[in-house]
């Protein structure tokens, strides 16, 4: 749709439209926190225009309205929607500078923060409007807690 991936225009304005009305069920295949991340980004510093909003809980359990959104808000507004993008990317990308010191300090070198920083998986998907990478901090933060806790 309009992004370097099919579903990041759905995943951007969940997290809008999750942000304006509170309500964590949008897109909600996905874990909500990474759509929130860049939402409050994307509403704090620009104007999505989401037609028809409603809370995603009077949805039936298998509605999918997060592309109807995200096509609505891009013909509304087809100049926007790069600023949209860039913004709500410019948000995750302090995150995985930060997973990779937290590795650097926690594991105790330099090499845990680099071999991060400079992972494939970081640098494709670190900074695209998905789950993957921040789930990825998520699991890093989680495994190395635990071992550090055993």
């Amino acid at each position: 749709m309009c992004g370097p991936t099919s579903d990041e225009a759905g995943h951007l304005v969940s997290g809008v439209a999750m942000v304006r009305t509170g309500d964590p069920g949008f897109y909600r295949v996905n874990p909500p926190l990474h759509k929130l991340l860049s939402g409050v980004a994307v509403e704090v510093l620009d104007v999505v225009p989401l037609p028809n909003l409603y809370p995603a809980s009077f949805m039936a359990s298998g509605a999918r309205q997060e592309f109807e959104m995200a096509r609505g808000a891009i013909t509304a507004d087809p100049e926007g929607y790069r600023r949209w993008f860039i913004i709500g990317r410019l948000v995750r990308l302090p995150l995985m500078v930060l997973a990779g010191w937290w590795l650097w300090r926690s594991i105790g070198g330099p090499v845990a923060g680099v071999l991060w920083l400079t992972s494939p998986m970081v640098l494709g998907h670190g900074w695209v409007v998905m789950p993957d990478a921040v789930s990825g901090v998520a699991m890093v933060v989680l495994i190395v807690s635990t071992f550090k806790w055993l």
